[in-house]
């Protein structure tokens, strides 16, 4: 793949570089049967009650959004020295985007995930197939490395760690759902989140 392209894209700045990788990547949709919708790609926090020093991307679907367009996050955790992985987490979360947040991380979600080379646990964007991996490598060599430094210090490195043993409350998405489970912390980086039944949304820990 790198060899077909004769020279490096330049970018401005890593909102920038996202775009393109986002741009490129569009194309492997195409190849599945699928669209990738209008979005924009940034570098924020995760919101909502998203882990700050665990969550290394999120996708707001477009509901949520002023003007109907998804948007998507890549936490400032990762860095140039996490090129591909931050490659793969836009991937990722461009599976949410096409799929406007609807199948949670079951479903349509995996179905797109599988066939593009991601492998379970469905909710990390670090388990890839070898095939992948050299696909977001080959991509990398040709955007050049992520143009940003990864905050190693303050809100996200520095918050507490949570004991394994503590049994968290984890809850459905939908504001209007009562259905909550306890999981430990163990459980939940193992296995990830569970799908509501009610709702049939994966689940998320409770703010309080």
């Amino acid at each position: 793949m790198a060899a077909q392209v004769a020279e490096q894209i330049v970018v401005k700045n890593r909102e920038d570089w996202l775009t393109k990788a986002a741009e490129a990547m569009a194309n492997w949709f195409v190849e599945i049967d699928r669209e990738v919708p209008p979005m924009r790609v940034s570098v924020g926090w995760p919101g909502g009650r998203a882990k700050k020093n665990v969550t290394v991307g999120q996708c707001w679907p477009t509901t949520a959004a002023e003007d109907g367009v998804a948007q998507i996050f890549l936490s400032p955790v990762r860095g140039a020295a996490d090129t591909v992985n931050v490659l793969g987490t836009l991937l990722h979360e461009m599976i949410h985007a096409v799929d406007d947040c609807a199948s949670g991380h079951a479903k349509d979600f995996i179905v797109m995930a599988r066939s593009l080379g991601f492998e379970a646990k469905w909710t990390s964007s670090d388990n890839r197939t070898e095939d992948l991996t050299e696909r977001l490598t080959a991509l990398a060599e040709i955007l050049g490395e992520f143009p940003s430094a990864a905050i190693v210090s303050g809100r996200a490195a520095d918050s507490p760690k949570t004991q394994s043993t503590r049994m968290l409350k984890v809850v459905c998405q939908d504001e209007g759902s009562e259905f909550k489970v306890r999981m430990t912390r163990k459980m939940i980086d193992e296995v990830g989140f569970p799908i509501c039944p009610c709702h049939d949304a994966e689940m998320e820990l409770a703010t309080a």
